[in-house]
């Protein structure tokens, strides 16, 4: 071959070379340059995620067994802050393109809020620097000249995502402020934006996200607590509510947004036992959010995995939902608290504070805002969190404090001329002509105030502050259900923290407690403040003779009814009293009730016929206990002690009453609080009579 051929064969190889390296790049720049945008949209179209399957928190029963709180399915309101447009990236946008700060859009943008929220089509109006040919590349934005023209109504934002949804939610403006600032808070996650939709709503909205308006808004199933007796014992079964983002931060991957916490009660208290664990499933969305399904959708997620949910542990709490119904019947009054316990084992039967909002509804925010600023703190867990001076049902601590160290004896007598003076200072008896020489147990059944000053002035403040303590005052409940409070035993730290004089240099000089302190302490008044648990935990034991320790839940129960775990206290040990000195007690407690001239007389023995006193007569039981009647503020009195004029509700005494029953073997200890109710036999007694005979003698029994 020669020279010509070769170089022709050669020419003919690299042109052939070249021509397939040339169709190499001009693939690789197609697909570059053009396939690209089609391919990201394409995929952007079909995207596989991870949803959770919600699980079923576990349900709160009473001691018989009865469904108290469960869940039920819902259907929520979530966003997708990686595919909803919001406001804030969407005037980014605008900056970028006309070359604008941001800092030079902050008014524009809160006058594009304020009339997207109203649903107004007025245009927002955005200067520039110069006029420009610039095309703008968002819907409801026209470009006049060297201005900028913002349709709220087209302009995509998150307050014209809650502008449409509060037509399907009916929401005001103070909501829809909120569902946008929940979008634009979004960032790269998902975040639930409404819970429980209603029927309409669900569907409205499901037909708008259909054909692909409002997008980044997904519809789920959820799960929602049904307290099925509304307000019923709110402040011990709580409600639950969203967790917070401090709580996602602090918890890492246990909890997610959205989620349902226990704030208070026993959905707080047991929340480790009533979560369960939500399961897991992969579904493909399109870019509008919708959920793409078909043969095809099947093949695509191919053998990824399904995770079933599971439910939470049931709880069973130790209250006896139709007492606890009884008594929320029962009382009438304001302001207030009760509380029943087992003396036998220390089971809470029922525990009421007063008022109660419901939870039901807690989490809608205008009854949340109502009921945080009511004046009656519907709130505040009454029995645990308040504390009240305990007035003369404080007594029996004196008592058993007097007998513990000998001061006195079934035989000791002291005279009651209607007064006592210490140094300058003179402290009425309720009775003001007195009640002449009373022992022990007259004292108690006639609740003589001078009794009990002597008993102090000679025992001084300790032995008060021991049987106090024996008793559990001082102490919080332990029951965690909320906030709890020790109330107040005045220590000698106690009354140096409040009690002072100033000297002659000005300087602060502290003052230790003194014998007037435990004068007053005697019969429950001055520093002294209890709580309405402790009254009723310090009347159990002094019914039972031992130190029980009351408790709220009886036992935790798996969903396949396998008993997780139990709370029980078989065999407390004995109080540090002796037999006889509470003997002692009982009997003036006894005789409160029953004599003829105890301060609770009148309330059980003249009762109407069908009351519960006259039930407990009828069926023979007797019950024992004391009334009480504390002072808010000096009231100007008759010489029985009534005040003698009209007084405001705030400055009417607080009514007492604590007692057990029956009284020679006891099954129930109560104590119940009206607060500004007056005399503690007129408003408090009657109330706890009511209370012993539904739980000793039940109305379809009496």
């Amino acid at each position: 071959m020669n020279n010509q051929g070769r170089r022709f064969r050669a020419t003919l190889f690299i042109l052939s070379v070249a021509g397939v390296f040339g169709l190499l790049v001009m693939r690789v720049g197609y697909l570059s340059v053009f396939a690209h945008e089609r391919a990201r949209a394409a995929i952007n179209e079909q995207v596989i995620s991870e949803e959770p399957i919600p699980h079923q928190r576990g349900r709160i029963l009473d001691r018989t067994g009865e469904v108290i709180v469960d869940s039920r399915p819902s259907i929520d309101l979530w966003v997708d802050g990686r595919r909803v447009l919001m406001t804030g990236p969407r005037f980014s946008q605008l900056a970028r393109r006309f070359g604008l700060n941001m800092s030079e859009l902050d008014e524009a943008r809160r006058a594009l809020g304020v009339a997207a929220l109203a649903g107004k089509e007025t245009p927002v109006v955005i200067p520039l620097k110069a006029t420009t040919k610039k095309k703008p590349v968002l819907p409801g934005v026209t470009v006049a000249g060297d201005r900028l023209l913002l349709n709220p109504r087209l302009f995509p934002s998150s307050e014209g995502i809650a502008y449409r949804l509060a037509r399907y939610l009916n929401l005001d403006s103070r909501r829809r402020a909120g569902i946008a600032r929940a979008i634009e808070g979004a960032g790269n996650r998902e975040r639930l934006l409404v819970t429980d939709l209603s029927e309409s709503a669900w569907h409205r909205i499901g037909a708008e996200l259909s054909v692909g308006q409002m997008r980044g808004l997904l519809l789920r199933e959820g799960m929602r607590r049904a307290y099925r007796y509304g307000r019923l014992a709110y402040h011990v079964l709580g409600y639950l509510n969203e967790v917070s983002e401090e709580e996602l931060k602090k918890y890492g991957g246990a909890l997610r947004g959205g989620e349902l916490v226990g704030r208070v009660g026993i959905e707080r208290h047991m929340e480790s036992m009533l979560r369960g664990v939500d399961g897991a499933r992969f579904v493909i969305r399109n870019s509008r959010g919708a959920t793409m399904r078909g043969h095809w959708v099947d093949e695509l997620l191919g053998d990824r995995p399904w995770i079933d949910p599971v439910k939470g542990h049931d709880v069973e709490v130790t209250i006896d939902m139709q007492l606890q119904r009884r008594i929320e019947e029962l009382f009438k009054h304001r302001r207030g608290a009760v509380v029943v316990i087992d003396t036998r084992n220390g089971e809470v039967l029922s525990l009421a504070s007063f008022p109660r909002p419901d939870p039901n509804r807690i989490r809608h925010g205008a009854y949340n805002r109502a009921i945080t600023y009511h004046k009656d703190k519907p709130l505040v867990n009454r029995v645990l969190a308040e504390h009240y001076a305990p007035a003369s049902t404080f007594k029996v601590v004196t008592s058993l404090a007097g007998l513990t160290i000998g001061a006195i004896g079934n035989e000791t007598w002291r005279y009651c001329p209607g007064k006592y003076e210490l140094a300058k200072t003179t402290w009425a008896c309720w009775k003001r002509q007195g009640h002449g020489s009373l022992d022990l147990v007259g004292a108690i059944r006639h609740s003589c105030n001078v009794y009990f000053y002597k008993l102090a002035e000679r025992i001084g403040m300790d032995p008060i502050l021991a049987a106090a303590t024996e008793l559990g005052f001082g102490e919080t409940a332990g029951l965690s259900i909320g906030p709890e409070v020790s109330g107040v035993l005045p220590v000698d730290s106690y009354c140096r923290e409040r009690k002072y004089w100033i000297d002659e240099r000005g300087r602060k000089r502290r003052l230790s407690c003194t014998l007037g302190d435990a004068v007053n302490a005697s019969i429950g008044q001055g520093f002294v403040t209890v709580t309405p648990y402790q009254l009723a935990l310090a009347y159990a034991r002094i019914a039972s003779g031992r130190r029980i320790e009351p408790r709220i839940v009886r036992r935790v129960v798996a969903h396949d009814t396998r008993e997780v775990e139990s709370y029980t206290d078989e065999n407390p040990p004995l109080l540090n009293f002796k037999r006889e000195h509470l003997d002692l007690v009982r009997e003036g407690l006894l005789q409160v009730v029953n004599d003829p001239k105890g301060t609770a007389y009148s309330a059980f023995y003249n009762a109407k016929e069908g009351a519960g006193a006259a039930r407990l007569k009828e069926a023979g039981l007797t019950v024992s206990g004391k009334t009480g009647t504390a002072q808010v503020r000096a009231l100007k009195r008759d010489k029985e002690g009534r005040p003698v004029a009209e007084v405001a509700y705030e400055g009417r005494d607080h009514a007492w009453f604590a007692g057990y029953a029956p009284a020679e073997d006891p099954v129930v200890a109560v104590a119940v609080l009206v607060e500004h109710g007056g005399s503690g036999g007129r408003a408090a007694a009657p109330i706890a009579f009511e209370i012993m005979a539904s739980v000793l003698v039940p109305e379809d029994e009496g």
